[in-house]
């Protein structure tokens, strides 16, 4: 049984013969209603047509450095996957092989922020460690009024993130619902502002649980990383832009680039982490590191065709200004972790 159709379902052209798109407005031409196992082959048909680019871009992303980028700039772009589709897909497994197994995750628990000094203040200026102040929110809860007024008594204030309130305002805030964050910013003559409310709603959060507000703030940062790579790859383009800009290349070039750039590396630490999955060699990140430097720079060999000396400086300046980059994007995604995770 023929899934072909005699005439377009959406312009009404007549078919001559068993053509696969229509000649008139595209549409491909597929009776929908077919057998379930068709579905199937059709699906496994797109995977291998992908598969045809997908392979070719992998190979030149491993074995040739820059030599994708550089057919992709001179238009000989049929072969490959297009670099903002290659990205996202090799990205997707990096980020899911992290995930799957575990990497880059920080457990916190009580006993790991037993010695972390969160802000608890006394009327003699001391400070009290983790295991105090989950002594003091257990008691709460718990409702053991005698062990809460000794540990009120003694540690009179929380502060956090330059805002302090006594223990309990702070306790009452967290424990009825009804207490406006307005009425107490108000009670210490904060202003009433959007940015005061989130601290103080953070304040209470980290005075409740402090293990799971640290928890929640690293947990936050390896979520919003792989959103945070995709708008560093700009700031990337940027600064090759800038050491190159007697070329007087077009932005874009440097922008398709610094795609493939990243898909080469996230496509190497995928490989990097089933490694050490399997042999537990934690070395593999230094070879990682300085396979992604060696890659950059025969990279740009490639591409901007400049001497080994000229290229060698370039390598130099890139990674330094590349390293202030991520050690700034990084300190953002923690600012932004202690205020909204």
């Amino acid at each position: 049984m023929s899934n072909k159709s005699s005439s377009c379902g959406n312009c009404d052209y007549q078919f001559s013969g068993s053509e696969n798109y229509c000649p008139k407005c595209g549409q491909d031409n597929h009776i929908p209603n077919v057998p379930i196992g068709h579905l199937f082959l059709e699906f496994l048909e797109s995977i291998f047509h992908f598969d045809t680019k997908i392979w070719k871009s992998l190979q030149y992303l491993i074995f040739y450095p820059g030599r994708m980028t550089k057919d992709f700039l001179e238009n000989k772009r049929a072969r490959f996957v297009p670099p903002v589709r290659l990205y996202i897909f090799i990205s997707v497994i990096y980020f899911l092989l992290l995930n799957v197994f575990h990497i880059g995750t920080i457990s916190i628990n009580k006993k790991s922020t037993s010695d972390f000094q969160i802000g608890f203040n006394s009327n003699k200026n001391e400070k009290t460690t983790g295991e105090e102040i989950d002594s003091l929110m257990d008691a709460i809860i718990v409702e053991d009024s005698v062990k809460a007024d000794h540990l009120l008594t003694s540690k009179d204030s929380f502060s956090y993130l330059n805002m302090k309130f006594r223990i309990h305002d702070l306790v009452t805030f967290t424990k009825d619902k009804h207490t406006s964050p307005e009425a107490l910013l108000r009670k210490y003559n904060y202003p009433v502002t959007f940015y005061n409310k989130i601290i103080l709603k953070q304040t209470a959060k980290a005075f409740s649980s402090k293990s799971q507000y640290i928890q929640d703030v690293f947990d936050f940062v390896s979520k919003k990383a792989s959103m945070a790579m995709f708008f560093i790859l700009p700031l990337f383009a940027l600064i090759v832009n800038l050491l190159f800009f007697r070329q007087k290349r077009n932005y874009y070039e440097h922008l398709i680039f610094s795609i493939h750039y990243h898909s080469a590396i996230f496509l190497f630490l995928s490989l990097f982490i089933l490694y050490y999955k399997l042999s537990g060699e934690a070395g593999v990140i230094l070879v990682a590191i300085v396979l992604g430097i060696l890659y950059f720079y025969k990279s740009l060999r490639t591409i901007y065709n400049q001497s080994k000396v000229k290229t060698m400086i370039k390598t130099i300046l890139f990674f330094f200004s590349y390293f202030l980059v991520l050690s700034f994007a990084l300190i953002a995604l923690f600012i932004l972790g202690l205020l909204f995770s």
